[in-house]
């Protein structure tokens, strides 16, 4: 099971968000809501579509326009774009309730429970066991460069330890401890 993310990490990677996309912060919030509304759009005007269409090409098409998405998602210069782009990605998420019905459909009268209850199961082990191998690749394949580090700094008196935020552009020059100094005068 995902562990929540608590309100105080939420805000945390809302800021990381917002710094990395150039969007204000106080527009960052609505990144989930863009999301969720291509969603509900999707639910109620495009898998109605699978009635009415061949169910394999639509499945392969939302698949694409997915993908397509997602890209212009992770390339957005501007928030201008970004959101749309966000939209249009939940939009074309609900492939995989088209995934379910095209499964449905090709499957025989007294298999077809079966086959759904599969399918499903398929979609919902695949999210957890990405958010699962996400979190271990993470872990091994961390960017050492990211996030604070610790520095120890020998006082007149003791040592001290400070947490210090690492500056992947490195353009940070500090005045009070210098880099590489591990004395405080």
């Amino acid at each position: 099971m995902a562990t929540p993310v608590s309100p105080r990490q939420r805000v945390r990677i809302d800021q990381e968000v917002s710094r990395r996309r150039t969007v204000p912060g106080a527009t960052i919030g609505f990144v989930v809501g863009a999301t969720q509304l291509g969603y509900g759009l999707g639910l109620v005007l495009l898998v109605p579509v699978g009635d009415l269409v061949d169910r394999r090409k639509l499945v392969i098409i939302q698949s694409l326009l997915s993908v397509l998405a997602l890209l212009c998602v992770g390339f957005a210069p501007t928030e201008e774009v970004l959101f749309p782009a966000l939209i249009a990605m939940g939009f074309f998420a609900v492939a995989t309730q088209a995934f379910v019905a095209y499964a449905a459909s090709l499957a025989r009268p007294e298999e077809r429970g079966a086959v759904v209850g599969t399918v499903t199961s398929g979609i919902v082990l695949g999210i957890l066991l990405a958010r699962t191998v996400a979190g271990a690749v993470k872990v091994v394949l961390a960017n050492r460069r990211t996030g604070p580090s610790r520095k120890t700094v020998l006082t007149g008196t003791s040592k001290m330890t400070l947490t210090i935020p690492r500056d992947r552009a490195g353009t940070f020059d500090p005045k009070l401890i210098a880099k590489y100094q591990r004395r405080f005068p």
